[in-house]
């Protein structure tokens, strides 16, 4: 199912993968409203959340039109997003610096926190010679963390999809990839934790594909192949060839 002898290019995705937002997105919201005056309790925000996620999913991948993005689209989405969540709760006054507010708070390396033994994974992979990625369907913001992280030295490169033009699951992101660094694509190991998104993405591209599964959800489903956390990549590859 899952080849990785030839493994030359490690790529993992971004949010929910190696690292989480801290101490959660609902948190970080409040944090920002109550800035400007707003006193939203968590529960509230976290119920806008997911109903404004479930809303808008399709619209952000954009299915429709190929998976296309662009960062002035992204901006626009997370406009509309946040109005859902956040506009029932404010006054009739401009606070166009607020969803502002909200937009780069997600930007700050102090907006996540590594998953489990990412920073010793990801430092021993690079000592076996591995050339270590992340793809993500995040904009620009996700470089900015990143470069505020302990891992930031370890990454050789950070791709999102308004660079690229497309998101995940689209063929074309994974290509460019790829063609970035001038390799088969069966030399690429895709981690990811979404099934969709992620590991089937990456298969249909022709990448080895792992699903990040802490939960166990997919263990032994025998038509996925998942780790429950990833520092058992260390066990799984053990040098470029070996």
């Amino acid at each position: 199912m899952v080849n990785l002898k030839d493994i030359e290019i490690v790529v993992f995705d971004a949010d929910n993968t190696l690292f989480k937002v801290v101490p959660g997105v609902a948190e970080i919201y409040r944090a920002e409203l109550l800035k400007q005056g707003f006193d939203v309790q968590l529960q509230v925000l976290q119920h806008k959340l997911r109903e404004s996620w479930q809303a808008l999913e399709e619209l952000y991948i954009n299915k429709s039109n190929g998976f296309k993005c662009s960062q002035k689209q992204e901006k626009l989405f997370w406009y509309e997003f946040s109005t859902r969540v956040i506009g029932p709760f404010l006054t009739d006054l401009d606070h166009s610096k607020i969803y502002e507010d909200i937009y780069y708070a997600f930007a700050l390396p102090g907006s996540r926190v590594l998953a489990t033994k990412a920073n010793d994974t990801l430092k021993v992979l690079n000592s076996r010679g591995y050339k270590l990625s992340v793809l993500s369907n995040h904009d620009q913001r996700i470089k900015m963390v990143i470069s505020g992280m302990a891992i930031a030295n370890l990454i050789e490169g950070v791709f999102f999809a308004v660079d690229i033009g497309f998101k995940k699951p689209a063929k074309q992101i994974f290509n460019f990839v790829a063609a970035h660094y001038q390799v088969e694509p069966r030399k690429i190991l895709y981690i990811g934790d979404h099934i969709e998104y992620d590991y089937q993405a990456a298969r249909a591209a022709s990448w080895q594909a792992l699903l990040y599964d802490p939960a166990g959800d997919h263990e032994g489903n025998p038509l996925v192949a998942s780790i429950r956390s990833l520092s058992e990549l260390t066990g799984l590859l053990h040098g470029i060839g070996v």
